[in-house]
């Protein structure tokens, strides 16, 4: 799962990476930012995730063929990452991976709660999900229905 993080005096995004584990790329990475933060900002951090992964870009990848080889939707890798399909990708970026069975949504404003459990029951969206804020751009995550 991943938390909402509100950047607080004196941090960097060293502090915080140490902080949740994580590289300092990586969390410029998942937050897709240009590498600053100022107090009040609000960043996605990791807290044990099992439903996403982790990869490493490397040279010659395009998110068509990542998608491909581990067979999930190009669309769901663009949205969990907050990319679109012109954005360049780089060795050594870090992209978030759904683990099968895992779908996401990006919360759009005017979204409601029921709007979100068309896509699974509410059982599992609230399982899935620590806290559901329903503000533009929060990721939430479901189980696929196969």
């Amino acid at each position: 799962m991943y938390n909402v993080y509100q950047v607080k005096i004196n941090d960097t995004l060293d502090s915080i990476a140490n902080n949740f584990g994580i590289s300092k790329e990586e969390l410029i990475s998942i937050n897709n930012m240009n590498g600053n933060v100022s107090y009040g900002d609000f960043l996605v951090v990791p807290n044990n995730n099992t439903n996403f992964m982790s990869y490493t870009i490397v040279k010659g990848d395009t998110l068509y063929s990542i998608a491909s080889r581990y067979n999930v939707s190009l669309d769901s890798i663009l949205n969990l990452n907050g990319l679109n399909k012109e954005d360049y990708i780089y060795p050594g970026e870090v992209i978030m991976i759904p683990r099968n069975g895992v779908g996401s949504y990006v919360v759009k404003e005017g979204d409601t709660l029921n709007d979100i459990i068309n896509m699974s029951s509410l059982d599992d969206v609230l399982r899935m999900n620590e806290r559901i804020y329903l503000l533009p751009n929060q990721l939430i995550v479901y189980t696929k229905s196969n």
